[in-house]
């Protein structure tokens, strides 16, 4: 999507160039604001994904319930993220009418927003890779293979 948004709205130029062609640079920027609901939904999806793995795998209710409450913050971060880019401009249509011109329009500090989505994302990222060890930690085996076994957990982080 955002591929097909760069070689539509103008392949490398740079913004100030796009946005001189206003046909070109809003639609880029239509297809920047769908793609930004896009991307969003793919990370929850793989977050739950990760988290049904996980409750399916281990048998613990403590686990369980951590995976529970991971769902609920994950889902939070999402809805945060949908509503906070989709109603960060007054009206609406300013996110992709005046891409670039977000200054006057914007009703949150959008960079912040961006900024704390990340942060809020790279922090459920580690806690979801890190859930399982604890549960791998009390197995029955030698630590050179619980070791080997939380190894393929955490590659998941890459």
């Amino acid at each position: 999507m955002n591929i097909f948004g760069a070689v539509a709205g103008g392949l490398g130029d740079t913004l100030k160039n796009i946005l001189r062609h206003t046909d070109e640079g809003k639609h880029y920027a239509r297809i920047l604001f769908a793609g930004q609901f896009l991307f969003n939904t793919k990370v929850t999806l793989v977050k739950f994904s990760t988290l049904v793995l996980y409750k399916r795998l281990f048998i613990t209710d403590r686990l369980h319930q951590t995976c529970n409450l991971m769902f609920c913050l994950v889902g939070a971060w999402f809805l945060a993220c949908v509503f906070g880019q989709m109603f960060s401009s007054k009206p609406i249509s300013a996110s992709w009418e005046h891409p670039g011109h977000r200054i006057g329009r914007s009703v949150i500090n959008y960079p912040v927003f961006l900024i704390s989505m990340a942060a809020i994302n790279s922090a459920l990222d580690l806690v979801t890779v890190c859930l399982p060890l604890p549960v791998i930690s009390k197995l029955h085996m030698n630590t050179k293979r619980k070791w080997a076994v939380g190894g393929v957990f955490m590659l998941g982080g890459l």
